[in-house]
């Protein structure tokens, strides 16, 4: 059987074209704003946040991955691929952008879920995306209610404060691994 892996594209410095200055629009500013959040968008989830479908948006992601704002993420088995995922280049992480490092397609795979639950929501009420506090990527037990969790994404909701836990299942991990 074949292993899943994921490789990442590096940043091209130079091109066949001098350097040209890129000027960011507010499309772009807007996929920022969402990627600093969600770590990692997929090809289709960008098309769908900035309602560009087809070729046109897909040639701005280049220039932007070869300006620096975006790093490629290419999916899949050897010999194909499945699919294509953006993340935080090296100019956005000088901003404090966490960027997406996965070491296998699962991990990714369950990213995009998590992201498309947070584009889910965000799309079905936009006025509430500014009081939203979107955390993933935990690594480290949370002590809630006298227990330690360790969920894949926070929710805080302002100006209440509400806390929601996120765990995306995908039936991947038994039960006792859970209880761990």
């Amino acid at each position: 059987m074949e292993t899943a892996k994921i490789e990442p594209q590096p940043t091209k410095e130079k091109s066949r074209r001098p350097h040209q200055h890129i000027e960011i629009t507010d499309r772009d500013w807007r996929l920022f704003q969402v990627l600093k959040r969600v770590r990692c968008l997929g090809q289709k989830q960008i098309e769908a946040l900035l309602k560009s479908y087809g070729g046109t948006y897909r040639k701005r992601l280049l220039h932007l991955s070869r300006a620096g704002y975006l790093q490629k993420l290419i999916y899949g088995r050897r010999g194909g691929v499945y699919g294509v995922a953006w993340t935080t280049g090296r100019k956005l992480r000088r901003d404090g952008a966490k960027p997406f490092s996965s070491k296998n397609i699962f991990e990714l795979d369950h990213q995009l879920g998590l992201t498309q639950l947070y584009l889910d929501l965000i799309s079905s009420s936009p006025p509430i995306e500014r009081e939203l506090a979107w955390h993933d990527g935990i690594y480290t037990p949370i002590e809630a209610y006298s227990k330690m969790i360790m969920p894949d994404a926070t929710l805080k909701i302002w100006p209440k404060q509400y806390v929601v836990f996120i765990e995306y299942d995908r039936s991947t991990k038994s039960l006792k691994r859970l209880e761990q």
